[in-house]
């Protein structure tokens, strides 16, 4: 009776071990670095919008031309990483930008080099989304 429980204690300890280390596991996910682009940054225009504490990006749609600097701004308490893709159904990882995780007053700037529609999600708040539209 007493090796049965020695053994049982064994391995839920195992288990407990290995719960944990998948938990570490998921947690890091690298971001996928800013596209280089020949755009020369001193010249650059800049549009400003913020990650607010009520779990929104205000605004929630900006409109911009070729070659303007996103710059987002965390209001919120909470980390974010930002996802930005074209608002399209053809969507390869290539297209594809995300965030470094970016915590309180601090902020991620992204320049839009192409024109199109371009969806801008949180990957931590379902709620938390907006629309670039370059032109």
């Amino acid at each position: 009776m007493r090796r049965c429980f020695i053994v049982f204690c064994i391995i839920i300890l195992l288990m407990v071990v290995s719960c944990r280390l998948h938990e570490k596991e998921v947690r890091q996910i690298p971001p996928v670095e800013e596209k280089p682009s020949t755009i020369d940054y001193s010249e650059v225009e800049e549009s400003k919008a913020e990650l607010t504490r009520n779990k929104t990006i205000e605004p929630s749609e900006i409109k911009i031309k070729t070659g303007t600097t996103v710059v987002w701004y965390n209001k919120d308490t909470y980390p974010h990483m930002l996802m930005i893709y074209k608002e399209t159904y053809e969507l390869k990882d290539d297209d594809i930008v995300k965030s470094p995780n970016f915590y309180e007053n601090e902020s991620f700037r992204y320049t839009f080099t192409d024109k199109g529609n371009y969806l801008v999600r949180d990957v931590y708040s379902g709620t938390m989304r907006a629309t670039i539209i370059v032109e």
